[in-house]
């Protein structure tokens, strides 16, 4: 019973609404009323000092109850942004100076910078990387190796051996002269060189009738012609012996180098560096080793040998089975004279002595020459 008397009470409360609405108001929505203004309660928020990594702000208000921050403590300026606000100081960051190096890079090892803010005095490091190697141009140490050094320090040296190329001959050997190969490195364009031999020579003496001027007289006007050199040896002669018997010669020194093919004639730088030459020339017609004597006089033709030109020298004649042995001073115009064995010659010569001398003479004309193409010198 009491259960029915609530639902008939619950269906009538809608219609009792309608009965209490106003007149010409049904159906009509009236919106609640808006919140009243917050009735702020501020909260200081103190100045903050800016440094380079942090921000700083000037002092402002927050309320407790709408968290809007206000400039004024009167929360007439509301702040919208913070870090809009004029009062909002960001952090500018660190000012660094120009650094200082602690530790120096090397060429193989970094170095480190050390750099300062000005503003608050922080610092920071940093590495400096190493420089690296900056080398210089090779140059030739020795045949061997060439090196370069390291514009940054001078004992960093590297070092390689030559690449030496196929050589160029810078000079040519001649038949009195040895040669020079050259060989250069394109890395370091330094050069080695090499001797080269002398061409082959062959040689021989030769002695033939004087019929010609030899050029180094030729401009002397006393000595311009046979017949003046003659006259000349002849009276050199004359003051050794007394004979008159005379063959008069021009000996000469005779070069190959096609192995005897073709023939030259040698002129002083042929000769060994002493001037001294041996030479064998043939016993004069009529005569031989045992029945005479003989003496020789040399007129040089040159100022070789610290000699001029027309001076004449007499030369030791040692008599040999070939012929008479003469050790001369350079060639050029010879005369000889004889007298039969055991007439005097005024010279107060023993021939029989200077015969024993013919086993102590064997130095032979080739072996003179090798000698002064040993000693490498000009005549």
């Amino acid at each position: 019973m009491k259960k029915q008397k609530l639902g008939r009470v619950f269906w009538l409360l809608p219609a009792l609404c309608l009965l209490t609405l106003p007149a010409g108001a049904e159906g009509a929505y009236t919106p609640p009323d808006e919140p009243a203004p917050c009735v702020h309660a501020l909260e200081e928020r103190p100045a903050v000092t800016q440094s380079c990594v942090t921000d700083g702000h000037d002092p402002y208000y927050v309320c407790t109850l709408c968290g809007t921050a206000f400039a004024d403590a009167a929360a007439t300026a509301p702040i919208d942004d913070l870090t809009k606000w004029s009062g909002w100081h960001g952090a500018p960051g660190h000012d660094w100076d120009e650094g200082t190096e602690i530790t120096v890079p090397t060429c193989e090892t970094a170095g480190e910078m050390l750099y300062t803010c000005l503003a608050c005095g922080n610092t920071r490091k940093e590495p400096v990387p190493a420089k690296g190697h900056d080398w210089g141009e090779w140059s030739k140490t020795d045949e061997k190796v060439h090196q370069r050094v390291c514009a940054h320090d001078a004992t960093h040296v590297e070092a390689q051996e030559h690449s030496w190329d196929e050589g160029a001959v810078t000079k040519e050997p001649t038949i009195v002269s040895k040669g020079v190969k050259t060989y250069t490195c394109p890395v370091c364009n330094g050069t080695k060189t090499e001797e080269l031999p002398w061409l082959p020579l062959s040689t021989k003496t030769e002695c033939r009738p004087l019929s010609e001027v030899p050029g180094g007289l030729a401009a002397i006007p006393e000595l311009d012609t046979v017949e003046e050199i003659t006259a000349a040896l002849k009276t050199a002669l004359q003051s050794k012996s007394r004979s008159d018997k005379m063959a008069f010669y021009d000996v000469c020194m005779l070069y190959s180098t096609d192995e005897g093919e073709t023939w030259q004639e040698a002129t002083g730088e042929f000769f060994p560096s002493s001037g001294k030459l041996t030479v064998i020339i043939p016993y004069p017609s009529g005569t031989n080793s045992v029945g005479y004597n003989f003496v020789a006089a040399h007129m040089f033709d040159t100022d070789e040998q610290g000699r001029t030109p027309g001076e004449i020298e007499y030369p030791t004649v040692v008599k040999t089975k070939s012929g008479l042995m003469l050790t001369m001073t350079g060639f050029s115009p010879v005369g000889i004279s004889w007298t039969a064995a055991g007439v005097a010659t005024g010279d107060g010569n023993d021939p029989v002595f200077w015969g024993t001398l013919t086993v102590l003479c064997g130095a032979a004309l080739g072996s003179a020459l090798c000698r002064g193409r040993k000693r490498g010198r000009r005549v």
